[in-house]
């Protein structure tokens, strides 16, 4: 199970792994297109390090895709206020 979005158009998948006629990822969905609920399904496959495939919209369009893993970003910093505290010396009274 996962979750997607592209344009107005967004759901919850059920995917299956598959190795049929090269396709290897298969997926039926449901969620909405603008406002309008919808469901149907698509299929994936790893070409060159990217995933290619086409995803259906029952009685509306179809829509081919690939998608690059983008790299993770680097930890962000912790904020200056923590770090300040960290610093900063108790008070005596």
């Amino acid at each position: 199970m996962g979750t997607f979005q592209f344009g107005t158009v967004s759901g919850w998948l059920d995917c299956r792994l598959r190795d049929f006629k090269g396709v290897t990822f298969m997926w039926s969905w449901q969620g909405q297109n603008d406002i309008d609920p919808c469901y149907e399904r698509g299929w994936a496959t790893l070409a060159n390090g990217e995933l290619v495939g086409r995803i259906l919209i029952y009685c509306g369009d179809d829509s081919s895709f690939r998608a690059a893993k983008q790299q993770r970003p680097a930890e962000r910093p912790k904020s200056v206020v923590t770090r300040f505290a960290k610093l900063a010396a108790p008070c005596r009274q």
